[in-house]
């Protein structure tokens, strides 16, 4: 479960390295960022409190990965 979580939540990276590349972040919604990172931080909320480690270790990769590319939206916007 760790390598599909990884692999599923690894987007956000790669959208910010495209921002990053390109200066550029005009076709890309922050809104659909915002909600992707309330999601992740509500799943990484769960796994801490049933202290599952699989949750809170894909998940606080998938809010740090999103919080990076709303950063880049935010800055190439």
């Amino acid at each position: 479960m760790y390598f599909v979580g990884f692999i599923g939540n690894s987007f956000p990276i790669i959208q910010a390295y495209k921002i990053f590349v390109n200066r550029s972040a005009v076709d890309v919604s922050l809104w659909g960022y915002l909600i992707f990172f309330w999601g992740v931080t509500s799943w990484l909320i769960y796994g801490i409190l049933q202290r599952d480690r699989v949750l809170i270790t894909t998940n606080s990769f998938a809010t740090f990965s999103s919080l990076v590319c709303m950063i880049a939206i935010l800055f190439f916007t």
